[in-house]
């Protein structure tokens, strides 16, 4: 986390989350009724303890046309 990058994403994107991320528990009550159009996870999930459970909680949270764009190492180039 760099706290310069965070501030400059605050002030060009609608959303901005600053998260522990293996703490799943905080990111549920972060996404809380909220709903996206668009999830954007790079170089995220493979710093991540429970990537799978991330994953199903950021889905719960997309609207009924979103999508999560996604780039990690940790699927080796597989297919989802």
């Amino acid at each position: 986390f760099h706290p310069e990058a965070v501030k400059i994403a605050r002030r060009n994107l609608d959303s901005v989350g600053l998260v522990n991320l293996n703490d799943t528990s905080s990111l549920k009550k972060f996404l809380a009724g909220k709903k996206y159009d668009c999830i954007v996870l790079v170089d995220v999930l493979e710093h991540c303890l429970y990537p799978a459970e991330i994953l199903r909680i950021l889905t719960s949270c997309l609207n009924k046309k979103g999508n999560i764009i996604l780039d990690s190492g940790i699927f080796n180039n597989s297919v989802m």
